[in-house]
């Protein structure tokens, strides 16, 4: 087996899996992922696993400001966009070409059911 630096998991908290489940259950299988469990999906390099957190509260500070997720296609980029107005999701931009970061580079930013930054993007000439 082949290994690579990246990162291995992320353990993810949401305030209620009741909200936060089917949300992120749709937008994974728009993106590719694979469920592993009820709360736990992997793209196939890296997984992410959610832990219900009903007693705390988003805190704004210091550390990630936003989460990307890698699409495999402009289609399924429009396709997350679509999604995301059907349910009435918050949209903070696009989706739209951001070719400073690399050519071709298209993208969606949005908000998921506790208030933080998620983006999807297709990026055909990134070297990741």
């Amino acid at each position: 087996m082949d290994m690579r630096p990246g990162i291995n998991h992320v353990e993810w908290w949401v305030k209620d899996w009741a909200i936060s489940g089917p949300f992120y259950t749709e937008l994974f299988a728009l993106l590719s992922w694979k469920a592993l469990a009820e709360r736990a999906f992997s793209s196939g390099q890296s997984e992410i696993y959610f832990r219900e957190m009903p007693h705390l509260e988003r805190q704004d500070g210091l550390g990630p400001r936003h989460f990307c997720f890698q699409a495999v296609s402009r289609e399924t980029v429009d396709r997350v966009h679509d999604w995301l107005v059907k349910n009435k999701v918050t949209v903070l931009r696009g989706p739209l070409e951001q070719s400073h970061y690399s050519p071709g580079y298209y993208t969606v930013d949005f908000l998921d059911p506790d208030g933080y930054i998620l983006e999807a993007a297709y990026t055909p000439h990134m070297k990741l």
